[in-house]
């Protein structure tokens, strides 16, 4: 019962944070729940949202139960670290205040006052965002997760939550630290580790006997272009990083149902 109620709330969790990143939409009833920063507002909605997905999905209590059980490991130290980040910058940008103020606007203004510090606040960014995407080389767990999540687990983190990774760098890290993630030096690790990725997980995933690591090590090489897009810093790069994003979400997710038709007619995936 216990694991059934902790797979329900981050089940909603998970839902709710997907739905208040991807879903632009939400920002007018947010107005309505959060003010004028809409904040509150959104994660309210996503909650209800995330609420009416657990009650209605029971598979997706043992999606998350297994992603849960499989990532919670040093990707979790990584990703605790923009936690830390983002509790810096709301307590700078409320100094004025007298108290924390987490608005984007308060934040997007003082987050490069210090260059010194903000190059570290942006290394924090990246790692968690890196592990979520994933970029080679934390893109360990990805492969196990897909192979041991039940089909709906394996669409779902495919389709949506690989996003967050990668919508992360476009919508936080990037726009709080541009002078950062231009520099010669940073941009040239982060497309250097993505070219990486592509490569590695091309030549990794053509020698997979299971077809759910086939497909979750394409993922790692799919989303490295993604990243090349995104670092590319210029409109054409963004654009096809946006539309790969979603290509992806949709044939990777296709592509687990066809392993799950597979599976439950031939009882195996190699």
């Amino acid at each position: 019962v216990e694991d059934s109620m902790l797979g329900m709330a981050a089940g909603m969790m998970l839902a709710a944070s997907a739905f208040s990143l991807l879903i632009p939409g939400l920002e007018a009833g947010a107005e309505i729940l959060g003010g004028k920063g809409g904040g509150a507002g959104v994660v309210v909605l996503g909650m209800a949202l995330g609420a009416a997905a657990g009650y209605f999905g029971g598979f997706f209590e043992r999606a998350v139960m297994t992603v849960v059980d499989l990532t919670w490991s040093f990707p979790d130290i990584l990703i605790a670290l923009m936690l830390v980040a983002i509790v810096y910058l709301g307590w700078q940008a409320g100094l004025v205040e007298g108290r924390p103020n987490f608005s984007y606007d308060a934040i997007f203004a003082i987050a490069e006052l210090r260059p010194a510090v903000a190059f570290w606040l942006f290394v924090a960014f990246f790692v968690a965002f890196a592990v979520k995407v994933p970029m080679f080389p934390l893109h360990t767990w990805l492969p196990d997760a897909h192979v041991e999540a039940p089909v709906a687990g394996s669409v779902i983190l495919a389709s949506i939550l690989l996003k967050l990774g990668t919508y992360g760098f476009l919508r936080l890290a990037i726009p709080l630290f541009p002078g950062i993630a231009m520099h010669d030096t940073v941009r040239t690790t982060i497309l250097a580790l993505s070219t990486i990725g592509v490569i590695y997980g091309s030549l990794v995933a053509l020698v997979q006997p299971d077809f759910k690591k086939m497909v979750a090590y394409s993922s790692v090489a799919h989303l490295g272009l993604v990243m090349l897009g995104l670092f590319a810093m210029n409109m054409q790069g963004v654009q096809g990083a946006v539309l790969q994003m979603i290509n992806h979400g949709v044939s990777t997710g296709a592509l687990f149902l066809l392993v799950g038709m597979i599976y439950d007619r031939r009882h195996t995936r190699m």
